[in-house]
């Protein structure tokens, strides 16, 4: 529990340093955009109830409660959408600028043949579209708890035993979170091997080693470790996945 703390609050602080302002506008943006969905429904009990009484003006009522909680669903995840892909864009330029001193400032070059510093360096590699955008699974995970309560309280209105329904769920999303971590630590474990595969693919197609290659004609064997070594990696993560969803039922 004290690594998820740590993660939320290193994740809010990366966004809030890169741009503060697109930060609390896409948690706004994003939150909104789920909490009025189910909203729609109250204008669909009032357009109902103004149909069964024949009142046309509490039907109309109903009508325009969902068109209009519709039209701010699809103005806030276009608005969401454009403040994301800006803050994403600085969150970017934050992390770059911010790695790049950190490698550099390390003295000496001792460290770029450490097997540790390299797997490091290659997760942070592999892992770069993620932390390009640390604020969205905080937005999207507070959106989608307040819709959660946004629907309980709707399904309390019509009947409180309907409050237990979206608890059955919590079986899924603890498998579901489980599942996630297990594949963070596949991950980690096949750094190395993700360092190496890379490292093939450099030798094939890059210009400086063109020649030792042609010379020994070391082609074919290079494409034969990189397919097996790709072959073993494959079905790791088809294990994994396999075991994922047979834990899941």
């Amino acid at each position: 529990m004290r690594e998820f703390f740590r993660g939320v609050k290193l994740m809010l602080t990366v966004s809030w340093r890169a741009d503060r302002l697109r930060s609390v506008f896409a948690a706004l943006t994003a939150t909104g955009q789920y909490v009025v969905l189910p909203l729609r429904a109250l204008g669909l009990k009032v357009l109902t109830d103004g149909v069964v009484a024949h009142d046309s003006a509490h039907a109309v009522a109903g009508a325009a409660m969902i068109v209009g909680f519709s039209a701010a669903n699809r103005l806030m995840a276009w608005a969401s959408l454009n403040v994301r892909m800006r803050l994403r864009e600085h969150t970017q330029l934050y992390l770059d600028t911010h790695l790049m001193g950190l490698t550099a400032g390390i003295p000496g070059i001792a460290h770029h043949e450490l097997p540790e510093y390299l797997d490091s360096v290659e997760r942070l590699r592999m892992e770069r579209p993620y932390l390009a955008n640390p604020f969205n699974p905080i937005s999207w995970t507070t959106a989608s708890i307040l819709q959660a309560a946004t629907v309980v309280l709707l399904l309390a209105g019509v009947s409180p035993l309907l409050m237990l329904l979206p608890f059955f769920g919590i079986p899924a999303a603890v498998a579901a979170a489980h599942a996630e971590q297990r594949s963070i630590d596949l991950v980690d474990r096949q750094a190395e091997h993700s360092r190496v595969l890379r490292h093939l693919m450099d030798l094939t197609t890059r210009p400086e080693p063109a020649k030792e290659l042609r010379i020994y004609g070391l082609a074919d064997e290079l494409l034969t470790r990189r397919a097996q070594l790709f072959d073993e990696l494959e079905s790791e993560h088809t294990r994994q996945s396999v075991g994922n969803v047979a834990r899941s039922n």
